[in-house]
């Protein structure tokens, strides 16, 4: 995955974020982007695309961490009250073995 590769980029070899913030567990990463920040950096996630709207009428968007480096993306929903992850961010909130969501290798469970 390409997205995992350039993620560990922003690592140093302590396994810590480089301009993250110090917490890194899974449900603080949740908690972040609940609240429409970035799961990693703790910055504003900024609408970065058009509006649409489907068939079903909920409007959503795109949004996107503001640190210059990141490319951590979500889809916000027109009431600003829901942010996803898009799926190539996703195991950023899965958890391995340990329990946490860190960037290490997962174990993939088929859908």
């Amino acid at each position: 995955m390409a997205n995992l590769d350039m993620l560990n980029r922003f690592k140093s070899k302590s396994r810590k974020w480089v301009d993250g913030v110090e917490d890194q567990t899974r449900s603080s990463r949740e908690q972040r982007l609940n609240e429409g920040r970035c799961p990693i950096h703790d910055k504003p996630m900024l609408q970065s695309d058009v509006w649409y709207r489907p068939r079903n009428g909920q409007r959503y968007t795109f949004v996107s961490c503001m640190h210059p480096k990141c490319r951590i993306e979500a889809i916000c929903s027109s009431t600003y009250d829901k942010f996803t992850l898009v799926p190539e961010w996703r195991f950023l909130l899965e958890q391995n073995e340990e329990g946490i969501g860190d960037v290490v290798p997962f174990k993939r469970v088929a859908q």
